[in-house]
């Protein structure tokens, strides 16, 4: 028998959205939503039908008050680490989107707080379970394809983002993805 997680969401604008689609479709539950503006907690709750389910704009305040297996953190880059924080701190393992955070020093001191375990925060690097890329993958490591001496990478989003959303630019939010492409193919 597989077990039924409780899933929290938090940072529900359209990929928050997307992750809480993927947990009812792999039957687990939605125990808790939150995002810092309300209105969003609310109409992800609207479109996930999910309307008994408690709201939250405070991350800390979710934490205490849902019973989570896990949270999907898919707040805005630059509060990733303020958002997941109360959840790492609790032992709550997060999927967080990428990427880590906005600057440098906050990444160091995040790490820090998640310490050793490797089982804690999984971050949202899924381009490596890309059919055609995990196909390359296999040819690289069985020596079929020789190897690697330029790597070019397409990424695009097919919609374009809502008007509420912040960026401190595709690169820091798309290339993300390819720099742990290469790492990966490569094996490092």
């Amino acid at each position: 028998m597989t077990k039924t997680f409780r899933y929290g969401l938090y940072g529900v604008g359209r990929i928050g959205r997307v992750h809480g689609s993927i947990v009812r479709e792999q039957g687990h539950q939605i125990v808790a939503i939150g995002d810092e503006v309300l209105a969003a907690a609310e109409d992800a709750q609207r479109a996930l039908a999910e309307p008994d389910v408690p709201l939250f704009t405070d991350p800390a305040a979710m934490m205490a008050g849902a019973d989570l297996d896990a949270v999907i953190i898919s707040s805005h880059t630059k509060d990733h680490a303020r958002d997941a924080r109360p959840f790492v701190d609790a032992g709550i393992p997060v999927y967080l989107e990428k990427p880590l955070t906005s600057d440098l020093p906050e990444a160091f001191d995040f790490v820090s707080a998640i310490g050793s375990d490797r089982t804690l925060v999984q971050i949202g690097l899924q381009r490596r379970y890309d059919e055609a890329l995990s196909h390359a993958k296999t040819l690289l490591d069985q020596g079929l394809i020789g190897s690697i001496r330029e790597i070019r990478s397409i990424l695009r989003d097919q919609f374009p983002p809502p008007p509420t959303y912040t960026s401190r630019g595709l690169i820091i939010d798309m290339g993300i993805h390819v720099a742990d492409e290469a790492l990966w193919l490569l094996g490092e």
